[in-house]
């Protein structure tokens, strides 16, 4: 928040997230060249650690040292225009639309207290992908989605990608 020492941390190096999560996610394709499609994801995980560095989660501060437990939930929901490109062995495009997103998160330590923070907000995405089919069994796919969007003190930026070999 404004420059504030703390205010801007990392979920994985500060609160300890790292190890890979299970999701729930859905999606579906209407379309070949001109395509409508809509996504939908649901994660929900937790994580302690010992902070390295100051810490301030809505009004509390968090100090060097203190032990801390923490959740993130979130809801991603995604609908989009794709423009296909190309033809059987190369094949690309783009996409535009918007998501909506629905976080929670949690901080508490036993010796400072509990925050928490809420928020939902709608955003644009733009992003692109890739399809590689060099030879009848493989396929090569990628594809990048993102933004970035302040939202009340809230800054962030949003990377989705996915890379795939499919044989």
């Amino acid at each position: 928040i404004d420059g504030v020492e703390g205010t801007d941390f990392d979920v994985e190096d500060d609160l300890g997230y790292g190890d890979e999560e299970g999701t729930i996610g859905a999606s579906l394709y209407l379309g070949n060249a001109h395509q409508l499609g809509v996504n939908f994801l649901q994660l929900d995980m937790s994580a302690n650690n010992q902070l390295d560095r100051n810490l301030r989660y809505e009004d509390l501060l968090f100090r060097v040292n203190t032990e801390v437990e923490s959740s993130l939930e979130a809801t991603v929901i995604r609908g989009f225009y794709r423009m296909n490109l190309g033809g059987e062995t190369l094949r690309g495009g783009i996409l535009l639309g918007g998501q909506y997103l629905d976080f929670s998160g949690e901080v508490s330590s036993v010796d400072v207290g509990h925050a928490s923070a809420d928020i939902k907000v709608g955003m644009p995405i733009a992003g692109g992908y890739l399809r590689i089919d060099p030879v009848e069994f493989l396929s090569l796919r990628g594809s990048v989605n993102g933004l970035s969007f302040e939202f009340d003190d809230v800054e962030a930026t949003y990377w989705d990608a996915e890379g795939a070999v499919l044989l």
